[in-house]
């Protein structure tokens, strides 16, 4: 089930791609035997750290375990994991963004994934929970304490625009701040080696 491929500041862009092989390991889940490949690739004219999930040599599921962009005053990241758990498999993924002079401190966000793992090798997808800021009309209102009946119409249609993108739901409040704990708890050495020396580089950055 390829239902992730798509072409959004959420996932990664597959068509015309340019990917190598830098290395693989084999893991069997709900008994079946699955190959992970982890490769480069070039997306959106940047190197990408990409993991790729096969069964029995065919593709079926891509994952970005890092992607970073930018320039000499900014940097956008994107880090990604795995877990598996019973007969599921559970994709996560963390944007950070930082900037000198504060205007490209977006995306910043959490993704938690799950897919069931058929015993013909196939996923089948189980739900997914997100919670991203972005720089799209109606993301600013997330952070808003009291909104009146317009900005409540504009950030409901942000949070439906991105659960149609991500296949996931969005939340807020506990159930964020649930899933922001749990994707950072998975991705906890990660976050720290890429933005470490965020707070003496950067004057503004949401991580």
């Amino acid at each position: 089930m390829n239902t992730l491929y798509l072409k959004t500041v959420l996932f990664s862009i597959f068509i015309g791609s340019n990917m190598y092989g830098v290395g693989q390991t084999q893991k069997t889940i709900n008994g079946v035997p699955f190959e992970f490949v982890y490769k480069k690739d070039t997306l959106d004219n940047c190197i990408s750290d990409m993991l790729v999930m096969c069964f029995e040599n065919k593709e079926i599921h891509r994952h970005i375990i890092k992607k970073l962009e930018g320039d000499c005053s900014s940097e956008n990241l994107l880090l990604g994991t795995y877990s598996v758990k019973n007969d599921s498999i559970i994709f996560y993924s963390y944007w950070a963004s930082a900037d000198r002079m504060g205007e490209n401190i977006f995306p910043f966000g959490f993704n938690k994934i799950v897919f069931r793992v058929e015993k013909n090798g196939g996923l089948s997808f189980s739900g997914g929970r997100i919670y991203i800021e972005t720089t799209a009309r109606g993301s600013e209102l997330l952070r808003k304490d009291t909104l009146t009946k317009q900005e409540e119409s504009e950030l409901g249609i942000y949070q439906e625009l991105l659960e149609y993108k991500s296949l996931s739901r969005f939340v807020v409040g506990t159930e964020r701040q649930r899933l922001e704990k749990e994707v950072r708890l998975k991705l906890n050495q990660e976050i720290e080696n890429n933005t470490a020396d965020w707070e003496q580089v950067y004057r503004h950055y949401n991580k």
